[in-house]
C-alpha cells in the first residue's frame, strides 16, 4: 500500500493495473511528514546509522565507541527548506 500526501505525479491507470493501493491523505500526515525530513537528514548529516550499527551489533563493547568518528558534519548555519502544496485545516 502506497500512502501519500496527493497523487497527482503517479501513473493511476498503470498502478491499478499492477495492483498497487494508492491512498490520499491531504492534511493528516502534513507536519509528521516535514518532521521526518528534517530528522532523515540530521540522521544522514550526523552518520547516525553506522553509530546505532556499532552499538546494535556489541562492537562498541570490544573497540570503544569512539563518539568523534561519528560526528558527521554540523547543521549549523545551514537552511533547510520543506516546502509542501497541501492545505492546511486550521
Amino acid at each position: 500500500m502506497l500512502s501519500s500526501v496527493g497523487y497527482d505525479a503517479l501513473d493511476l491507470p498503470l498502478l491499478k493495473k499492477r495492483g498497487v493501493q494508492v491512498a490520499n491523505s491531504p492534511s493528516h500526515i502534513v507536519e509528521p511528514t516535514a518532521q521526518t525530513a528534517a530528522l532523515l537528514t540530521h540522521m544522514a548529516m550526523r552518520v547516525v546509522k553506522p553509530a546505532v550499527d556499532e552499538v546494535t551489533s556489541g562492537d562498541w563493547l570490544t573497540s570503544g565507541l569512539s563518539v568523534r568518528a561519528h560526528l558527521g558534519r554540523s547543521l549549523r548555519g545551514a537552511t533547510i527548506g520543506v516546502s509542501s502544496r497541501a492545505r492546511r485545516e486550521h
